[in-house]
């Protein structure tokens, strides 16, 4: 191999080889590399290592050694690796890459987000494709732990970056940030840095700073920063800044207490101020300041069978079924509890046919009873027990069981969304699916408001709305609340009904429409102001580029609005099969099946009207028909594209595909006699349908069973989990 004395060192230091430790062993890359192209990994690695061994200056060696050791896992080689790396090169950014990904594959984000900053920070505006590749992961890695905006600010960096294609992660991480239900949309917009004043004595020091962060030098800007502050502690735009520059370091505590300084500076609006306050709330990992913790109690008892009857005789104990049962089972010796009840707040009707929302029972926890084992006595243990709900269970436990000595324990963080909707019990598998959701509705819409009203929450400093609404200066932090959950497409994902109800309790008025008058306007509105945004008087490209962004950010409020005005709308011929997008988009946000089915039928006859492909349209009307348990139309949908479009092989393998993947086709093609994932059998066999659900309960299949995710997820089927 020829080198180039002058081209720049695969070692990534920036230097030229000329001026680089390397030229004297580059000649080996040329060898190196051809065994990596060829597959021969393992003799590749035992040359760089005897490269190594020769020249200990080969920082090339180690830069190309490390990218294998990832690529491999071999994470205890790629830390070792990575140490030699910055030992020899301490300021070059793929060294310092990869020392981020060894602590990032050895639990440890927060010294891997320093190390990434370091590297970003010797990189300048050129970033390595490595620097991007370890920065995907570590975005992957920070979202799946709750640090929403910092893993939003990484993710940012590889989708951004020209040139670069090795983005598929990346791009995975972005969706699951915006698509997710849960997400809230405050978290789904880095705040962006506020401007200072023009007159500002330090206003040059403040523009170097933010040049700095520009740039990628987190650490530098924020050493100037913080230096700022001292001078300027209550100054918004410094605030900001730190805010940012801590967004990039991980740190959710410093990110929580600049939201919250900002959230006090009271020369910004009203609006942005609860913003800044409810954003705090959510920054740190798993949100502890928006959740509300359950219990589990537990006690020794003397007799299983003595237990089991005397609960069995109570008219607001239910009783599990042994299929239920068996999926609560011990995880230390996969042995299941001898019996299990639902604890219901009332008796149940005698009759189905009498059930109101009124009257319908709601389940306030499950009871396990389990036997003596080795090591523990004969126990029952009551599982995610709700503070709402606590002393009316242990009343009812006392008086079934008498005095027993309960230990109590912190079960799962529930969100305050979820601890606020007790669930309905179960009552059969004759109520079907829409009849409970339809209950649990009603149910959610009369409770919900007066339930939050008067809980105790963290972000509240342990006080509930009740005990506030009448004092004025806690008006922000009663916005912040509702700013919160609007921000909720669980909430707002309905009609405004609940969370009138909520603002109403609150002392809080709904926000005004936001008027936008450009595309630009579109671009910079921030997520959780999308839901307000009025697309009556907006021009049609920026009509289309916010019917996209709404999508794309998962705001249902908006997606819904603009898609509705884009079918009012005349579209220019180059732009008509957004018309059919939009049709598509209310489709699946249909709150009945005949709604989704006029609505698909208004769908086919624009694309038929307007010559427009209608391949994706018919593949999402039969996956709508499985799902709402439509038998009669998705076997007469199915019948149709396989005569209309039999002879495009690309959309039958889709069809195929997404039949397999229902688990009512096997491999070879043919029909199965029932579904291989979740209950029910086919409806293209003319058996019963049920939607699909990886072995979750739906009423009408059966029993329902309970779920053995990770820690975290409900243990039983509830009506409206879905």
């Amino acid at each position: 191999m020829t080198v180039d004395q002058y081209g720049i060192c695969p070692c990534g230091n920036g230097k030229k080889i000329k001026f680089c430790k390397c030229k004297e062993s580059l000649p080996e890359l040329d060898r190196v590399m051809t065994m990596i192209e060829g597959g021969q990994v393992v003799p590749a690695i035992d040359r760089l290592n005897q490269v190594l061994s020769e020249h200990p200056d080969a920082a090339w060696a180690l830069a190309i050694k490390g990218r294998l050791m990832l690529d491999l896992r071999e994470y205890d080689s790629l830390a070792e690796n990575s140490e030699r790396f910055v030992r020899l090169q301490p300021s070059n950014p793929l060294a310092l890459a990869q020392r981020a990904a060894a602590e990032l594959f050895h639990d440890n984000p927060e010294k891997a987000t320093l190390s990434l900053l370091e590297a970003l920070t010797e990189s300048g505006r050129s970033v390595d494709s490595f620097v991007l590749d370890i920065s995907s992961i570590l975005a992957y890695s920070l979202a799946g732990s709750g640090m929403y905006l910092t893993a939003r600010a990484y993710v940012q960096l590889p989708l951004t970056a020209q040139g670069y294609e090795s983005n598929q992660t990346a791009a995975m991480v972005y969706q699951k940030l915006n698509a997710g239900d849960e997400i809230n949309h405050l978290v789904k917009s880095v705040p962006p840095p506020l401007p200072r004043d023009e007159g500002a004595s330090w206003g040059e020091r403040f523009d170097e700073a933010i040049g700095l962060l520009r740039s990628n030098q987190i650490l530098l800007a924020e050493s100037k920063l913080q230096s700022l502050a001292r001078m300027a502690p209550r100054e918004p735009c410094v605030l900001s800044g730190l805010l940012t520059c801590a967004i990039w370091r991980g740190d959710s505590a410093t990110q929580a207490d600049c939201l919250r300084k900002l959230s006090e500076c009271e020369t910004l609006d009203f609006h942005s101020r609860s913003k800044y306050l409810a954003l705090s709330w959510l920054v740190e990992p798993q949100s502890p300041m928006t959740t509300i913790d359950s219990s589990i109690l537990e006690a020794e008892i003397s007799s299983v069978d003595e237990t089991v009857m005397a609960m069995s005789a109570n008219s607001r104990l239910l009783s599990l079924d042994s299929e239920v049962l068996t999926q609560f089972r011990d995880v230390s010796d996969g042995v299941p509890p001898r019996g299990g009840f639902q604890i219901v707040d009332r008796d149940p009707p005698e009759s189905l046919e009498t059930l109101t929302a009124e009257n319908f029972p709601l389940a306030l926890g499950v009871v396990l009873i389990h036997g003596k084992q080795t090591d523990r006595a004969a126990r029952v243990e009551v599982l995610e027990l709700r503070p709402s709900s606590k002393d009316t269970v242990t009343k009812l436990l006392r008086e079934v069981l008498g005095e027993l000595n309960w230990q109590e324990s912190t079960d799962r963080p529930m969100s305050i969304i979820e601890s606020l909707q007790v669930p309905l019990a179960f009552l059969g598998p004759e109520l079907d699916r829409k009849t409970i959701t339809a209950f649990q509705r009603e149910i959610v819409e009369k409770t919900f408001a007066e339930s939050l009203a008067a809980a105790s929450l963290r972000c509240l400093g342990g006080r509930s709305m009740n005990e506030m609404k009448a004092d004025d200066s806690t008006l922000l932090a009663r916005t912040a609340l509702i700013r919160l959950l609007e921000n909720y497409e669980l909430l707002e994902d309905n009609d405004d009904q609940i969370m009138d109800a909520v603002r109403e309790r609150a002392g809080v008025d709904r926000l005004p429409p936001l008027q936008i008058d450009s595309q630009k306007d579109a671009e910079e509105t921030e997520a959780a102001d999308l839901a307000q945004v009025e697309v009556e008087s907006l021009p049609i490209n920026t009509l289309l580029f916010l019917f996209q962004r709404a999508r794309l950010l998962n705001v249902t409020k908006l997606v819904r609005s603009t898609a509705k005005r884009i079918i009012e709308v005349e579209l220019p011929e180059n732009v008509k099969a957004a018309k059919l997008t939009a049709y598509t988009a209310l489709i699946e946000f249909s709150a009945s099946l005949e709604e989704s089915n006029a609505l698909i039928e208004k769908a086919k006859a624009y694309a038929t009207a307007s010559n427009i492909d209608q391949a994706n349209l018919r593949i999402l009307e039969l996956t709508h028909r499985l799902m709402n348990g439509d038998q009669v139309g998705f076997n007469a949908t199915l019948r149709q594209i396989a005569d209309q479009y039999g002879n495009r092989p690309e959309v039958m393998a889709r069809v195929q595909q997404l039949l397999m993947s229902l688990g009512l086709l096997r491999p070879d093609g043919s029909f199965r006699d029932r579904p291989a994932a979740g209950p029910g059998a086919s409806p293209a066999i003319n058996a019963p349908a049920s939607s699909p659900s990886s072995g979750i309960w739906t009423p009408g299949s059966g029993s329902p069973a309970a779920t053995t995710t990770a820690a975290g997820a409900s243990k039983l089927w509830i009506p409206g989990m879905d």
